[in-house]
C-alpha cells in the first residue's frame, strides 16, 4: 500500500479500509471483520477514535491498523481479553455475531495497553518468505559461485535468517532441509527455480532490525505471533515452529539501521559473493535512510569484483504479489539489474523467471 489516497484532513478511515480490504484479498475472515468494526466505531467517535486520532499522520506508512490488530491479537494470546479470545482460531476460539461488539468493547477496556503498542513497529517476519533465499541458494550457484554471504536488513526476530533449517520440495526438485518440521511443498510454486545441484551455500548469515525481537523470551514469542493474523492457523503454527527452532539455533542478528549495518558488517567483504537481501521492509525504511543505504551499496559495490559481487536482493511491494529483483556489481562501471519473479506477500505463488543467459 502507499500514502497517495490518505486523506489530508484524517487519513484514519482510509487506512482503515485499505488494511481490510488487504486482510479481505490474504483470506483473513477475522482481521476483516475487526477492521470493518474498528473503522465503523471510529466514524462514530468511539473509543476507537479516541486511540487513533491525530495520532499518525501517515497511517498506511505506519502500518498504524496493523498495529491495533497486533494489539487486539495479543491480548486474546495473553488471555488479557477472554471475550475476544473466545472469537479467534490461534486461541482454540471460533468468531460468532458478538465478534464486532466485542473487539470495539477490548478497544475501550484495554486503552492503555493498544495505546502502547501504537507505539510498536509491526514485526510480521512471514517463514513463507525464506523461499526467496533458498532461491537465491540455486541462482548463485547457476551463476558459478559454491558460497556466499548473507546479510539481510529489517530481520525482525532473524526467523528467515535459519533458512538452511527449512525445506522445500518443488516438485520439480527440492531445496533446504529435507528432514526440517519446516517444509513447503509444490502448492507454494506457480514457477519454481531451476534446480540441479548447483546451490551455493551460505559461509555467514547474519541478519539487523532497528527493533529486533527476542523470541527466545515468551514476551518477545507472543508478540511475533500477534501479528499474525488470528484466522491463519498454518501460518500461525508454521511460526511458531520457526520460534522453536530459533531457540536451538538462535540466529546472529543485530541491532541496528539498515545504512550503518551495511557499513560496518561489510567492512571487509570475503572473496566470495556478497549478497545483502530484505523483505516487504524498503516502506519502513524512510527516505533518508533509503539514500543512505543506496549510497552505502554503490560505494560498497565499487570494490566488487567477478569472483565476489555485490549482489543487492529483494522482495518488495508490486501491487497484488512481491517483486524479486537483483542489483548486481561485479567491478564493471555500471550495475547490472535483473528482475527474477513475483511472489505473494506470504511467500506463496512464486513465479520465478530469471533471465536466461
Amino acid at each position: 500500500m502507499s500514502d497517495s489516497g490518505e486523506h489530508a484532513a484524517d487519513p484514519i478511515p482510509h487506512a482503515l479500509e485499505a488494511q481490510k480490504r488487504a486482510c479481505e484479498s490474504l483470506g483473513s475472515t477475522v482481521a476483516t471483520r475487526i477492521l470493518d468494526a474498528l473503522a465503523g466505531d471510529y466514524t462514530s467517535k468511539g473509543p476507537t477514535h479516541r486511540l487513533l486520532h491525530d495520532r499518525f499522520s501517515r497511517p498506511v506508512h505506519d502500518a498504524a491498523p496493523l498495529r491495533l490488530l497486533g494489539g487486539l491479537h495479543r491480548l486474546a494470546l495473553s488471555a488479557a481479553a477472554p471475550d475476544l479470545a473466545r472469537h479467534f482460531p490461534t486461541t482454540g476460539g471460533r468468531p460468532s455475531d458478538h465478534l464486532e461488539r466485542d473487539t470495539v468493547v477490548a478497544v475501550e477496556t484495554h486503552a492503555h495497553a493498544l495505546d502502547a503498542d501504537l507505539d510498536q513497529q509491526v514485526q510480521t517476519n512471514e517463514i513463507g518468505r525464506s523461499v526467496v533465499h533458498m532461491a537465491l541458494c540455486q541462482w548463485l550457484g547457476r551463476s558459478g559461485h559454491t558460497e556466499f554471504d548473507l546479510f539481510e536488513v529489517g530481520s525482525s526476530a532473524g526467523l528467515n535468517l535459519n533458512f538452511m533449517r527449512y525445506g522445500a520440495d518443488t516438485g520439480h526438485g527440492t531445496m533446504g532441509d529435507q528432514g526440517s518440521p519446516i517444509m513447503f511443498g509444490p502448492e507454494w510454486f506457480d514457477i519454481a527455480p531451476p534446480i540441479d545441484g548447483r546451490a551455493a551455500t551460505p559461509v555467514r548469515i547474519v541478519g539487523s532490525d532497528p527493533h529486533p525481537i527476542d523470541v527466545s523470551t515468551d514476551d518477545g514469542a507472543t508478540r511475533l505471533l500477534s501479528f499474525v493474523w488470528p484466522d491463519h492457523l498454518e501460518r500461525f503454527g508454521r511460526l511458531r515452529t520457526a520460534i522453536e527452532i530459533a531457540r536451538t539455533h538462535p540466529p546472529d542478528l543485530r541491532r541496528a539501521s539498515a545504512d550503518t549495518f551495511l557499513a560496518d558488517a561489510i567492512a571487509s567483504p570475503a572473496a566470495r559473493p556478497t549478497v545483502v537481501f530484505h523483505s516487504i521492509t524498503w516502506q519502513y525504511m524512510g527516505p533518508d535512510t533509503q539514500e543512505a543505504f543506496v549510497a552505502t551499496l554503490s560505494r560498497l559495490g565499487q570494490d566488487a569484483t567477478t569472483t565476489s559481487p555485490l549482489v543487492w536482493a529483494r522482495m518488495e511491494p508490486a501491487g497484488a504479489v512481491a517483486d524479486i529483483q537483483a542489483t548486481i556489481w561485479s567491478g564493471s562501471d555500471t550495475a547490472v539489474h535483473q528482475r527474477l519473479g513475483t511472489i505473494g506477500y506470504h511467500g506463496r505463488g512464486m513465479r520465478w523467471s530469471e533471465p536466461s543467459g
